[in-house]
């Protein structure tokens, strides 16, 4: 019945010949009623779908919250305190920097509470009262520090597109578009690789297995955990912790800090967060074993969270 070239039409004549049921009057109106009912029971559902998935991330965002503030797992006495862990992490990021692998960081510093209750950071011989910066308490056997005492802040680079030479190599290679819908919490691979001549000569860094990536623009806050030696383009600002142990509570801390970092984020035409800005970051330093407790109970956690939703 439909005709046309460019634009497909009916023809009156045809539209009248078309058959349709009719049912008793007070039977159409049954019909309409029932239909108007499903309908509304449809937009209930649809409404509750949606108010249960509001629900299930506010209890996800809510689970960070008490990881981070040490409320999520009880302490154990017995763990070794977060400021011998610091010390330990101090000590291997000056062997480090002794054998030549890495920088010596010119901002490192030390945030301690005083006896008025007020916390201060000490830096390059200076003393800073930095309470305002701290978010909220810790318990006793944690630690305030900033993200770039855990270890080494890396950035990315992006090796020249018109050398071939640089491409397709053996060299895991992400962008923050790898990570577009991607809901896993450790990565082996991007959409490209590149070459060891590619590496060298660009800004683009080789970072070990465990390194936390934190993408700092277009967006900021995607977080993921290498599964092996790998690189990124500018787009990231990511962790290398100086011990090994470390890095999935670091994964869900950035998580529940990311609010703080895009605040700082500077930027017209997009925001981003710069390595130094990155690595001023103020994050609890847990001990090591609370630090692994807590991991494996946000685990189980979101675990049942997502098969709710489901």
């Amino acid at each position: 019945m439909n005709r046309g070239v460019a634009l497909s039409h009916i023809g009156v004549n045809s539209l009248v010949d078309v058959l349709l049921p009719i049912p008793p009057l007070a039977e159409q109106k049954r019909i309409v009623s029932q239909i108007e009912a499903l309908f509304a029971e449809v937009d209930k559902i649809d409404k509750d779908s949606a108010d249960l998935e509001s629900a299930l991330t506010l209890a996800k965002q809510k689970v960070l919250d008490l990881a981070i503030r040490g409320k999520l797992v009880p302490q154990n006495p017995d763990d070794e305190p977060a400021s011998e862990l610091l010390k330990r992490i101090k000590a291997e990021k000056d062997a480090l920097v002794k054998a030549g692998k890495i920088k010596k960081d010119k901002h490192e510093s030390f945030i301690f509470k005083g006896d008025d209750n007020c916390y201060y950071e000490q830096l390059n011989g200076k003393t800073v009262d930095i309470t305002t910066e701290i978010p909220f308490g810790l318990p006793e056997s944690w630690h305030w520090c900033r993200l770039r005492s855990l270890g080494q802040i890396v950035g990315g680079g992006t090796p020249s597109t018109a050398n071939q030479m640089f491409w397709n190599g053996s060299i895991p290679w992400l962008s923050p578009a790898d990570l577009t819908g991607y809901t896993g919490m450790y990565i082996t691979h991007g959409k490209k690789n590149i070459t060891e001549e590619g590496l060298e000569k660009s800004s683009a860094v080789l970072m070990p297995a465990g390194s936390v990536l934190y993408s700092s623009r277009a967006p900021i806050g995607y977080v993921i955990i290498s599964k092996n030696s790998i690189s990124t383009n500018q787009g990231f600002k990511s962790l290398v912790p100086a011990i090994v142990g470390m890095s999935e509570f670091y994964y869900f801390a950035l998580k529940a800090r990311t609010a703080d970092i895009k605040q700082r984020a500077t930027g017209t035409t997009f925001k981003e967060i710069s390595g130094n800005e990155f690595g001023d970051t103020i994050v609890p330093l847990p001990p090591i074993a609370e630090q692994q407790r807590i991991v494996q109970a946000i685990m189980q956690y979101n675990s049942i969270l997502e098969a709710i939703s489901e």
